[in-house]
């Protein structure tokens, strides 16, 4: 007979404590992650019969809400708990196995600050200046400063 869901978050977080040694602030934050799981799924879910659709239906849910990190660190709470499950024997196969991390949002790059860009600018009219003569580097890396700032 298969453990209910209290008891197989409990066996779970015995684990990570004493077989994983996690930290005490990663193993709150899997057994919150379980605990959103099985009040998702409802009263008297079975952890043995959870399935692929189940799952990706709490991270969809979970996805509105939460930012993409918050929810890449959901599916790795869940991952870990049905690989635990698998290797006790009480589930055959993993339904977290195969679904993608959500993405996070990339920052956009800061733009160089406008004095930086009047320093360098100053800097090619300075090279001209030295390198008169049939030589256009600097006078071609002039150009190229102030085409780039400008888009």
């Amino acid at each position: 007979m298969s453990p209910t869901f209290e008891e197989a978050i409990a066996d779970f977080g015995r684990h990570l404590r004493g077989e994983r040694n996690a930290s005490p602030h990663t193993v709150r934050a899997y057994l919150s992650d379980l605990h959103q799981l099985a009040a998702f799924l409802g009263a008297g879910a079975d952890p043995a019969r959870v399935d692929a659709d189940a799952v990706r239906g709490f991270l969809a849910e979970r996805h509105r809400r939460r930012s993409a990190a918050s929810v890449g660190r959901q599916l790795a709470s869940l991952r870990s708990f049905f690989r635990f499950l698998v290797r006790e024997g009480v589930r055959p196969d993993d339904p977290s196995a195969g679904l993608p991390a959500p993405r996070a949002a990339r920052p956009l790059p800061r733009p160089l600050p406008v004095d930086d860009c009047h320093a360098l600018a100053e800097e090619a009219s300075a090279a001209e200046a030295r390198e008169e003569g049939e030589n256009l580097g600097p006078s071609r890396d002039r150009a190229l400063l102030e085409l780039l700032y400008g888009a």
